[in-house]
């Protein structure tokens, strides 16, 4: 996926750490495919996990690098070397959580897990090109051979631009040091950056015209031109880099850089390290694993104080707080002064409270009266208003309420429920529920089933046949409550009861038709 607008820093590290969740949750499904042995080993072989940046995705990093780890493998008896495959923000949870036992990374990805982690490294890549081998890199800031609109840096103010990653060395960071030494901010003076994931996608975009230039890092474009994806004629690279004399075989914009390292994770044994590190300095210059990688074997660590400037020099990695004044940095250097402050503050505060707990005393009995009295007025005036929205809400309701206690004696009943079953005023109030009952079975078969329920569930719902005062039978349904006191105990119950005769009605005539609609075909 390509991320495009004019992202910050801030949001980069949102994406890393959303993403570093996800890759952990996911870390059996990308071990399981790519984890597996490079070539058939005893089941007793302890594997080995290197993790190597897929800086052009996984299909070609396995290709790559896999024959390598074969390499280590045979050169170390009792050891099965793997690759997995790792995105440069994946990566850091990778290490944080010991998934992984060695990495192969770009330079700046190294210098950051080395400050966060302790990681070591113990070698450093050496590329080839055109026969000779080389231990420095850069990268290359480049267009469409055919804008003649684009010559230089500052030309490229208002254009589009796509990086690799904001995480990306080669692919992103080199060229930004240099725009930012050109006095140039590709955040702000850039119609529009955006990252497209892989260096072959920034190519691509370029070459299709989706941007109108980009940078990835070198050797990239003539790695794909010699696997006959691009035509090298069709792109023009920028040569403004930073004042130093670079030699470097490939296009290039940048200074240069030392090449990947190979490093120890911190858990990682020493003496495994070693093994590692005197497989890699004696990898032959012609082997199958030099040869998938492109590269002349491997060398002594270089020095990596270079990569440590660039990262400086952007604020970015361990460099990000680099000049930033804390809270905790102004306290440690003024907690003395801080300190006098709060005793001196403390002081007035108690002398103030004092005296105004002294005058709080005073007042204290007589407003304390006064809120008692007003407390009271309105808790009757709550408990008042209250009474009256209730009665209104159930006189004025449509619906038949029926009070009871726990005798199932009716307490009080609204002018619906005295027209549900033809009764007046004072004629039901007090006297049992049978009294709407068709039977004694009804009555109690009634309560056999709601109150169990009601003391379960905290309600009863059915529809039941009840009987009115002139013996009609009304079908009705009825929900029963309990009313409960402050401590929970049942006191009474609350009915709401509907009549749904005209429902019951065109339900029969309903069976009739389809009776009659039946008999007759």
């Amino acid at each position: 996926m390509i991320m495009t607008g004019k992202t910050n820093m801030a949001t980069c590290n949102i994406i890393r750490r959303l993403t570093n969740r996800v890759s952990i949750a996911l870390v059996i499904f990308i071990l399981l495919p790519f984890s597996m042995p490079v070539r058939g080993s005893c089941a007793d072989d302890r594997q080995v996990r290197i993790g190597v940046l897929a800086k052009r995705g996984i299909v070609r990093c396995m290709e790559k690098w896999s024959p390598t780890a074969e390499y280590i493998t045979d050169k170390i008896p009792g050891r099965n070397f793997v690759i997995v495959p790792i995105d440069s923000d994946g990566i850091f949870s990778f290490v944080e959580h010991g998934i992984v036992d060695f990495v192969l990374t770009d330079p700046s990805i190294y210098v950051e897990l080395e400050s966060q982690y302790g990681l070591n490294r113990i070698a450093t890549l050496k590329n080839i090109r055109f026969g000779n081998a080389y231990t420095k890199c850069g990268g290359v800031i480049f267009c469409k051979a055919n804008r003649s609109d684009i010559q230089h840096f500052s030309d490229l103010k208002d254009k589009t631009f796509m990086a690799v990653k904001e995480t990306s060395f080669g692919g992103w960071r080199m060229a930004w040091r240099e725009f930012k030494e050109k006095g140039i901010d590709p955040y702000r003076d850039f119609k529009d950056l955006s990252f497209g994931g892989t260096h072959d996608t920034v190519v691509y975009a370029v070459r299709d015209g989706k941007v109108d230039a980009g940078t990835v890092r070198t050797d990239t474009l003539e790695r794909m031109a010699i696997e006959g994806k691009i035509n090298l004629g069709d792109f023009y690279a920028i040569y403004e880099h930073g004042g130093e004399v670079v030699a470097l075989p490939s296009v290039h914009s940048t200074r240069s850089y030392p090449e990947w390292p190979f490093a120890k994770v911190k858990h990682t044994p020493d003496e495994l390290a070693e093994k590692v590190a005197m497989a890699l300095l004696e990898m032959p210059w012609d082997c199958a694993a030099t040869r998938a990688a492109i590269c002349a074997g491997w060398t002594i660590p270089h020095n990596y104080q270079s990569v440590h400037e660039c990262l400086k020099e952007l604020k970015v990695g361990p460099y990000k707080d680099l000049g930033k004044i804390t809270p905790a940095d102004v306290f440690r250097k003024y907690w003395g002064w801080f300190l006098a402050a709060a005793i001196l503050f403390a002081a007035l505060v108690g002398g103030i409270f004092f005296i105004t707990k002294l005058n709080h005393n005073i007042r204290t009995g007589h407003l304390k009266l006064e809120r008692e009295i007003e407390e009271r007025e309105r808790a009757e005036g709550k408990i008042k208003e209250s009474e009256e929205r209730y009665r209104t809400l159930v006189e004025s309701s449509t619906d038949a309420i029926l009070m009871m206690d726990k005798e199932r004696n009716i307490a009080h009943c609204n002018q619906a429920c005295l027209d549900l079953f033809g009764y007046k005023q004072g004629e039901i109030e007090g006297k049992s529920i049978r009294i709407i009952h068709r039977s004694d079975q009804s009555f109690n078969s009634f309560g056999d089933n709601a109150y169990p329920i009601i003391e379960r569930d905290g309600y009863f719902r059915t529809e039941w046949e009840f009987m009115r005062k002139d013996g009609t039978v009304v079908p009705v349904e009825t929900v029963t409550s309990p009313v409960r006191s402050a401590d929970g105990t049942i006191e009474g119950y609350i009915a709401m009861i509907r009549n749904f005769t005209e429902r019951k009605q065109a339900e029969e005539e309903r069976k009739r038709l389809a009776t009659t609609i039946e008999q007759a075909s």
